[in-house]
Order: C-alpha cells, then structure tokens, then sequence
C-alpha cells in the first residue's frame, strides 16, 4: 500500500467511526433500553476495532500519517 491509498482507508475508517458513535444518541432516544443495550456495546467495540485493527496499523506503517490526521483535527474539526 502506498500512502496515498493508506490516507484513503484512514478517512474511509474515521468516517465509519464517526458515524457509527453518532448511532449512539440516537439509539438511546428511539430505541428500548433492552435495544440500547445490545446495540450500544457492539457499536463500541466496532469502533474499537477500527481503532485498533486499522488505524493503529496504518499510523505504525506510514511515518506522519497520525500527525497529519490530528493537524486536519486541529484545524477542521475532523480528518480531511
């Protein structure tokens, strides 16, 4: 993998987790507590998982990929 398509799978991945944590409001207002709480811990280990198994790796592998993504934090709000 080059750097440019590790960028790509490290947007890719925050964006599946963003989406996947903004699941969890919602869940907890519209769905039964018995719902929530099967969902809600499957969810969190989802984006765990991405953390751990993609990112983690990812940061590893290309020197200066995490600062980068924190930098478009830092200045967006999110990875660009």
């Amino acid at each position: 993998m080059d750097v440019n398509l590790a960028r790509h799978v490290g947007r890719t991945a925050f964006r599946a987790s963003a989406d996947l944590g903004n699941l969890i409001p919602l869940l907890k207002e519209h769905c039964s507590s018995e719902e929530y709480m099967k969902l809600a811990p499957a969810i969190a280990s989802a984006v765990a998982a991405i953390g751990l198994d993609v990112l983690n790796p990812l940061f590893n592998n290309f020197a200066g990929l995490k600062d980068e993504f924190d930098e478009n934090v830092r200045t967006y709000g999110r990875v660009l």
